[in-house]
């Protein structure tokens, strides 16, 4: 204890604040550790979330293709789930790195997307096997099949019984291509069956029989293997390859989800340590601080009244400077009260010093108050001199002021003038030139009017072109309509898009009218504007020649004013030089007078000060009396 005592002041704050500023690196060092691993979280948070949304892009990309069956799709599809296997490797890593073991999770994700992607790709393959368009797979064998037996039965001319027969078949495979539903490659196998029997009993040349029979085959084969490739690919989004494909997602989403959730509670788990740990450092450094704050100041205040009470001792007392401080210690106080102890030594050598000073100083200002008395009477006689002389100069330099301002508002005036006369001819060219300008602009705008009305006639041959083939798309439409009616049933569909055309038609001839009759309004106002702007043309000619002359008299005016304003001033130069001569004789009269005044002033003043000298000596050498030195 007693070493911590022999310690300064300054070392002991110095030492306090060390320890504050340390603790609150450490503090600081904590919370920015703590915030690096939140933002790391939350990277890994962000992370995830792109894989979910990477997720749902591989969804859109099956659908797009399931919709489509569009080439692009499979491939975005196989491009962005590597991606999102590299993604899920990354995630997995930062799992790994905060200690969150979800190795058996991350083993099931990837199976399971595997899965998913296993399976799309085999429903990529069923529909390249079907085929991606008419063209291709076994919907191009199906058609080239029918193809055949529709053209063997054109060039055999069979009858309407045979044809019919085709038709069903047709009509039942376009059901199932719509429906996806099994009993039509039933219904598609016994409608085969009674055609074999109708084309056996028919009137058609035996080989036409057999190469009708084998298409008819060929096309039966073709339409049992897609049947059985849509079976295997799934005849609803729940059968087949696409249910085994929408489990595998199923499962994939949920996988992620439950990721996502133990991530945010990690995250939350990570804050609350944070939070704690760093309100239980906080208050762990307070608490030292406090301690310590509290013992230094107890022992700053223990030294501080034993100060206090030997100064008051020596305020309170009769005035003795031959008592000293106790300036035992190594500290401040120890060092203040040895500074002091100096102070009081140099006061007893100045006090002494003092007494004699102060009877020198009383004799000094009885011989100053009477001197200053014999001067001051001597100041009063020459200020009254001076005040006459700068009255009279005063006038004289009002006299020249007055002039020299009437001088000077001449010139002004015609300054204004000679201004006011350029801005005028200035502003006259500018008409000038802005009358020629409009003067071109009409004659040019006269000419594009003229340009309008001639391309206007134009529009109106192009409008009757216009009116001839709506006209003809009119009955055009009409003709289509009929032959849609004639065709019955068949021909509905047709009937609809040729009453719809001549619609079209119609309204194209109205909207024709519409313009013509806009076109003539456009041509009339287009001639009276020629009109206009030429007489508009022949008065910007008549205010060109004004101007010309309005600017000639302008330019005399301007002439005129010019030798006036020279003239006012020269006079105006020679009144102020007259006024600058006048005022600096003013201004030393005056300069003149204010020195005696001063001079009295000072006079006086120092008949005051002596006199307070001589009080203030007497009192100095009552009050140094008063110490014991």
């Amino acid at each position: 204890m007693k070493i911590r005592l022999n310690f300064s002041v300054r070392a002991k704050l110095m030492f306090i604040t060390g320890l504050v500023v340390c603790s609150f690196l450490l503090l600081s060092s904590m919370a920015t550790y703590r915030a690096n691993q939140m933002s790391d979280l939350q990277d890994l948070a962000v992370d995830l979330s792109q894989v979910n949304s990477q997720m749902l892009m591989l969804r859109q990309y099956e659908k797009d293709f399931l919709t489509e069956f569009n080439l692009d799709s499979y491939q975005g599809f196989e491009q962005e789930y590597q991606a999102l296997v590299n993604k899920i490797a990354k995630v997995e890593l930062g799992f790994n790195q905060f200690g969150v073991d979800k190795s058996q999770a991350f083993n099931e994700l990837k199976s399971s997307l595997e899965e998913y992607q296993q399976d799309f790709i085999g429903i990529y393959q069923r529909h390249t096997e079907i085929g991606l368009s008419q063209d291709q797979g076994l919907q191009a064998k199906l058609r080239g099949s029918i193809l055949q037996a529709e053209e063997l039965l054109l060039m055999a001319n069979a009858d309407s019984k045979l044809m019919l027969d085709m038709l069903t078949l047709r009509r039942l495979e376009k059901n199932f291509m719509l429906r996806k539903d099994a009993l039509y490659l039933a219904q598609h196998k016994r409608q085969s069956k009674l055609f074999y029997v109708h084309i056996t009993t028919s009137k058609l040349p035996s080989q036409a029989k057999k190469q009708l029979i084998l298409s008819i085959r060929g096309y039966q084969s073709a339409f049992t293997q897609l049947v059985q490739a849509y079976e295997a690919l799934g005849l609803t989004q729940s059968q087949g390859l696409q249910g085994l494909m929408q489990g595998s997602a199923v499962a994939t989403v949920d996988l992620v989800k439950n990721l996502d959730v133990t991530l945010k509670a990690e995250i939350q788990q990570v804050e609350q340590q944070a939070s704690w740990l760093n309100l239980m450092v906080f208050l762990g450094v307070s608490c030292i601080s406090v301690c310590l704050l509290l013992m230094t100041t107890r022992l700053i205040t223990k030294r501080l009244n034993s100060l206090n009470e030997h100064l008051k001792h020596i305020a309170d007392g009769d005035a003795d400077l031959t008592v000293e401080l106790n300036a035992k210690g190594n500290d401040e106080f120890a060092f203040l009260s040895e500074s002091f102890n100096r102070f009081v030594r140099q006061l007893q050598h100045i006090f002494i010093n003092t007494k004699d000073i102060s009877h020198q100083l009383v004799c000094a200002a009885e011989q100053s108050s009477v001197a200053a008395k014999q001067s001051r009477e001597h100041t009063k006689e020459q200020e009254m001199q001076t005040n006459m002389v700068a009255s009279a100069v005063e006038q004289m330099l009002a006299t020249s002021k007055e002039i020299s301002q009437h001088i000077h508002s001449a010139a002004d005036e015609a300054k204004q003038t000679k201004n006011a006369a350029f801005e005028g001819r200035d502003l006259s060219d500018q008409a000038g030139t802005s009358i020629t300008t409009l003067s071109g602009s009409i004659a040019q705008a006269s000419k594009v009017i003229h340009q309008l009305e001639l391309d206007s006639g134009n529009i109106g041959m192009v409008l009757d072109v216009i009116r001839g083939i709506a006209e003809q798309t009119n009955l055009l439409a009409l003709n289509a309509a009929i032959e849609a009616a004639r065709a019955g049933e068949s021909g509905r569909g047709f009937a609809v898009v040729a009453d719809e055309v001549r619609s079209l038609a119609q309204r194209t001839s109205e909207s024709t009218e519409e313009i013509q009759n806009l076109i003539l309004s456009l041509q009339s106002g287009t001639s009276q504007s020629v009109a206009v702007m030429t007489e508009s043309q022949q008065d910007m000619n008549l205010s060109e020649e004004r101007t010309k002359q309005n600017m000639a008299a302008i330019e005399q005016i301007v002439q005129s004013v010019d030798n006036i304003f020279d003239m006012n001033t020269q006079i105006a130069a020679a009144s102020e030089q007259q006024a600058q001569t006048s005022e600096e004789i003013s201004r030393s009269v005056i300069n003149i007078s204010e020195l005696t005044a001063q001079t009295t002033a000072g006079i006086i003043e120092t008949d005051q000060a002596s006199e307070n000298v001589y009080h203030l000596a007497s009192e100095l050498n009552k009050m140094v009396s008063g110490y014991r030195t």
